[in-house]
C-alpha cells in the first residue's frame, strides 16, 4: 500500500513539474512574443523618426522654392526691347519655372507620400497603441502566471517536503514491518520448534502411555505372580507344618523305621521334591522383586517426562503471550497504513483541485493567445 501511494504521488508530483515546465514554456513563447514586438515597435519608431526628418528637409526645400519663385517673379519686368540677355535670362527663368512645376510635382508627390506616411503612421500609433495594451495584458498576465508559478513552486516544495516525509515514514514502517516480519517469523519458528517439541512429545506422552499400559499389564502379571507366590508360600508353609508333623512322626517313628523303610524313603523323596520346589518358588520371588524394581524405575520416568511436560506448557503460555503482543502491535501497524492512507486520499484530492485549477488557467491563456 505504502510503494502504490509513493508511486501515486511520484506522478503526481512529475504531472505538475510538467504542468509547470508548458507554463514555462508558453511563458518563454509570450516574452518572445513580446521581445518580437518590441523589437518592431523600435523599428517602426526609427522608419517614422526617418520619414519625419525626411519629411522636415522636403518641407524646408518646398519653402525654399517657393521663396525662390516670389524672387524671381518680383525681379521680372516688362519690356518691349528684346535683348539677348534677356532672352537668355527668359529661358533661364523658363527652365527654372519648368524646374520649380517639376519640384512642385516632386512636392505634390511628397505631399501625397506624406499623407500617406501620415496614415500609415496614424495606423502604426493606432496599431502600437494596441501592441501595447496587448503588451501591457501580456505583461499582467505573465505577472500573475509568475505569481501562480511561484506558489506552484511553493505547493510543489511544500509537495517534495511531503513526499520526502511519506517516504520517511514509509522508510520507517517498511523497516518496523520488516522487524514485525522477522519477529512474525522468529515466532513462525519458534512455534513451528514447540508444535514439533508437542509432537515429540505426545509421541512420547504416547509411547510412555503404551509403556504404562504394559507395566501396567506386567504389574498385573507380577500381582498375579504375586497372589501365586503368597499362595505358593501359604503352601510352603503348610507344608513346613507338614514336614515339622513328618519329621515328628519321623522322630516318634524312628522305632518303626526299619518297619517303615519304604514310607520313609517315600518320604525322603516327597521331602527333596519338595524342597526342589521350594527354591524354584525363591528363584521367581527374586525375578518378581526385579520387575517390580524396574516397573518403579518407569513410574519414575513417566513422573519426569510429565514434568518436562508441565514445563513445556509453561513455555507455550509464554509464547502465547509474545504472540498476543505481536498481534497487537500489527493492529497499530494497521492503524498507521490506515492513517498514510488517509493521508494519501487528501493529497489526491489537493492535485486533482491544483489540476483543475492549472486547466482554468490554461484555458485562460489560450483565451487571452487566441
Amino acid at each position: 500500500t505504502l510503494s502504490t501511494l509513493n508511486k501515486k504521488v511520484g506522478l503526481q508530483v512529475e504531472e505538475e513539474q510538467r504542468c509547470l515546465e508548458a507554463k514555462d514554456h508558453t511563458i518563454t513563447q509570450l516574452l518572445a512574443i513580446k521581445s518580437q514586438l518590441e523589437g518592431q515597435v523600435n523599428k517602426q519608431d526609427s522608419t517614422l523618426e526617418a520619414h519625419g526628418c525626411r519629411i522636415v528637409e522636403l518641407m524646408a526645400l518646398n519653402d525654399a522654392l517657393a521663396q525662390r519663385l516670389k524672387e524671381q517673379q518680383v525681379e521680372e519686368k516688362p519690356s518691349d526691347i528684346v535683348n539677348p540677355s534677356d532672352i537668355v535670362a527668359k529661358t533661364k527663368v523658363e527652365e527654372e519655372q519648368s524646374d520649380m512645376l517639376a519640384t512642385d510635382c516632386s512636392v505634390a508627390e511628397l505631399l501625397a507620400i506624406k499623407s500617406q506616411l501620415e496614415g500609415r503612421v496614424n495606423e502604426f500609433e493606432r496599431t502600437t497603441d494596441t501592441h501595447r495594451c496587448r503588451i501591457a495584458e501580456l505583461m499582467a498576465l505573465n505577472d500573475a502566471l509568475a505569481k501562480r508559478v511561484k506558489k506552484q513552486q511553493e505547493e510543489a516544495t511544500r509537495m517534495a517536503a511531503m513526499v520526502a516525509e511519506v517516504k520517511a515514514i514509509r522508510e520507517t514502517t517498511e523497516v518496523e514491518l520488516q522487524a514485525s516480519h522477522d519477529v512474525v517469523a522468529r515466532k513462525d519458528q519458534i512455534i513451528t520448534e514447540l508444535t514439533e517439541r508437542m509432537t515429540q512429545a505426545c509421541q512420547q506422552v504416547e509411547r510412555l502411555e503404551k509403556e504404562i499400559m504394559t507395566n501396567a499389564g506386567t504389574i498385573a502379571a507380577l500381582s498375579a505372580v504375586k497372589e501365586k507366590a503368597k499362595e505358593h508360600m501359604e503352601e510352603i508353609s503348610t507344608k513346613d507344618i507338614i514336614i515339622a508333623e513328618l519329621v515328628a512322626v519321623k522322630s516318634q517313628l524312628e522305632g518303626e523305621v526299619e518297619a517303615h523303610g519304604c514310607r520313609i524313603a517315600k518320604l525322603v523323596a516327597l521331602n527333596d521334591a519338595l524342597v526342589q520346589r521350594v527354591e524354584e518358588q525363591q528363584e521367581d520371588i527374586t525375578t518378581h522383586m526385579q520387575l517390580a524394581k524396574e516397573r518403579d524405575n518407569i513410574i519414575s520416568d513417566v513422573e519426569n517426562k510429565c514434568a518436562e511436560l508441565m514445563g513445556v506448557q509453561a513455555k507455550l503460555a509464554n509464547l502465547t503471550e509474545k504472540a498476543h503482543a505481536q498481534h497487537e502491535l500489527i493492529l497499530r501497524q494497521e492503524n498507521m497504513v490506515k492513517e498514510l492512507t488517509l493521508t494519501r486520499q487528501a493529497l489526491e484530492h489537493q492535485a486533482y483541485a491544483q489540476s483543475m485549477e492549472s486547466a482554468l488557467q490554461d484555458g485562460a491563456i489560450v483565451d487571452l493567445l487566441g
